[in-house]
């Protein structure tokens, strides 16, 4: 049982906790535990063993003695009678967006309402209107949640997917039988949002290859097995393992990455040529053409290659077949980040340990961006704190070698499009991210022109995760991004693609929409823990899909040439 696991065990007392009108504080103590734990850089056993779960933060001796039960029993027995006390319908409900545990709790007690479906049928007998803290408005919020819910169901974000895709190919390629693997599907596209994992394998052994997935440790249901295809669920995901032969490979690898659309534009392309494409190779006759690679695949019909995160018939073809894709920004070109949180707000590692872990993965610098005053519930900081924190990070720079603490902070937006900071304080940052925070249902006109306030702050640099969603939990709020997008550009600022895989914001569309334009954007992991830095593979995956190049993105700056820009902005 890994930190993940077991800080969902903890997660979900504190969510059954909120169902039972359990006071708030013990509530939180169960949630900050689960923090603490999935945060760990290393295996909570270990703490465990050598009888130190006390030294982590927020594990008081109640709960370590719960960790303590689970490692030598298996289970929680507070978590199983919880579990028993309560409807299973109502854990599913939390998932509504809009939707929280004292309605949910209200809703139970009152109209007896169980389940997802049960209060789908109330909203539309209209049972919710006259109902004390509810009434029309908070209806239709709730309708519209459901709506939302059953459009997402069965989405997996990509901090779920990839991590599991990778240990599955790892696990296939032990096979001395097993010549390539490779994920395909949306995931390969970088999706910001999958339903299933896509896995092609190249074998002379179909038959013992098929069994030999069935051996996957993550298996826990096996779907269909055949000579070609092995299909299981892992951890509730579906995963599909399609077996072709080696030399079939590339066109496999092509077909199942997809997408559905860039493939018909494909074999539209092929067919006017006089030639067949399917994911067993190009054909015109009965024998294939011989075709090693993606790129010979793409190379065949006289056409640059086209990197998976493009696939989406978006107009990616018509420039391979004229040699002019851009060349896209990739891992090498990023040497450091922005916005990551420390322990001076809700983050959990020290600004040090931010910085260490940071330079241990290959970057050159780091921007710390702890909340602001506003954000009370996040431990923000005041202009006093703040004065603190840029001489710690001063010390911390004298002492570094070759890494750099850039010294920043996360303002909040407020309603009126001012930001909680003093000019005084902020002047003193090396720069100033501004985020909406809170009143989300603004209209587009009032959330635009809030928004456009803020960007034109003199000392804001930076709008950071501009359309406020949370995937799978919270639509975005009603915002003109062009006209966010273009005032941005105006003023040479920039915007934040937040690299978080429950954001991913800003949407890869909107910067499809403005590629090859001088829209500068940064990809930051909103790091609240060390795990969280690598949160930027995703970033770059969606930056890559939305076309952006080096130049786009400021992250491809050294810590001296960012310092410089973002001191020139100013002047």
């Amino acid at each position: 049982m890994d930190n993940k696991e077991i800080a969902h065990k903890f997660e979900e007392i504190a969510k059954l906790l909120e169902l039972q009108g359990e006071n708030p504080f013990k509530v939180n103590a169960y949630f900050n535990a689960a923090r603490t734990i999935e945060a760990l850089p290393e295996d909570l056993k270990h703490y465990f063993e050598e009888n130190k779960l006390q030294t982590l933060k927020g594990i008081g001796k109640s709960i370590a003695e719960k960790i303590e039960e689970l490692f030598r029993s298996g289970t929680i027995e507070m978590l199983e009678t919880l579990k028993s006390e309560t409807p299973p319908g109502l854990l599913e409900m939390l998932r509504i967006p809009g939707l929280g545990p004292k309605k949910i709790l209200a809703l139970y007690k009152h109209l007896h309402i169980a389940t997802v479906k049960e209060l789908e049928y109330a909203c539309l007998e209209n049972r919710l209107v006259l109902l004390d803290g509810f009434g029309q408005k908070t209806q239709e919020k709730i309708q519209h949640g459901i709506t939302m819910l059953a459009l997402y169901k069965d989405k997996h974000l990509l901090n779920e997917m990839y991590p599991l895709a990778h240990a599955i190919v790892q696990f296939l390629l032990k096979n001395s039988q097993l010549r390539d693997a490779a994920i395909a599907g949306s995931l390969r596209r970088y999706k910001e949002l999958v339903k299933d994992i896509d896995i092609v394998v190249s074998t002379t052994q179909p038959a013992e290859i098929a069994s030999y997935c069935l051996t996957c440790p993550y298996s826990t249901e096996i779907i269909e097995q055949g000579e070609n295809i092995c299909s299981f669920y892992a951890k509730g995901i579906r995963v599909d393992i399609k077996i072709v032969k080696t030399e079939q490979f590339a066109s496999a690898l092509m077909h199942f990455t997809g997408s559905k659309e860039h493939n018909v534009e494909l074999r539209r392309i092929a067919k006017q040529r006089g030639y067949k494409i399917n994911e067993y190779g190009i054909f015109k006759s009965e024998k294939p053409e011989s075709v090693n690679s993606e790129e010979e695949f793409y190379a065949f019909f006289d056409m640059q290659y086209i990197p998976p995160e493009l696939r989406e018939n978006f107009g990616e073809v018509e420039l391979a077949m004229e040699h002019n894709l851009p060349r896209l920004v990739s891992r090498d070109d990023v040497l450091g980040f922005l916005h990551v949180h420390s322990n001076w707000s809700d983050g959990i590692p020290s600004i040090e340990d931010m910085a260490k872990e940071a330079q241990r993965l290959g970057y050159h610098y780091i921007g710390i961006a702890d909340h602001s005053k506003s954000a009370a519930y996040a431990g923000g900081l005041t202009e006093k704190r703040v004065a603190e924190q840029i001489k710690i990070i001063d010390e911390l720079n004298a002492k570094l070698k070759h890494f750099t603490v850039l010294k920043g902070i996360e303002v909040d937006i407020l309603k009126d499009g001012s930001i909680d900071l003093d000019d005084s304080i902020l002047k003193e940052l090396d720069f100033v991210i501004a985020s909406v925070h809170s009143h989300f249902h603004m209209t587009e006109e009032e959330m635009t022109k809030r928004v456009l306030a803020a960007l034109n702050n003199r000392y804001v640099d930076m709008i950071g995760h501009p359309t406020g969603r949370l995937l799978l939990g919270r639509e975005p709020f009603k915002i003109n991004m062009d006209a966010v997008i273009e005032e941005t550009k105006k003023l040479g600022k920039v915007l934040e693609l937040n690299a978080n895989a429950h954001r991913l914001d800003i949407d890869w569309r909107n910067m499809h929409k403005f590629r090859g334009e001088d829209l500068l954007v940064s990809i930051n992991p909103d790091a609240h823990h060390l795990d969280g830095i690598t949160d930027m593979e995703y970033g770059i995956g969606i930056a890559r899909k939305g076309w952006c190049q080096p130049a786009n993105i400021i992250n491809t700056l050294t810590a001296e040439q960012l310092l410089s820009f973002l001191k020139q902005r100013k002047k």
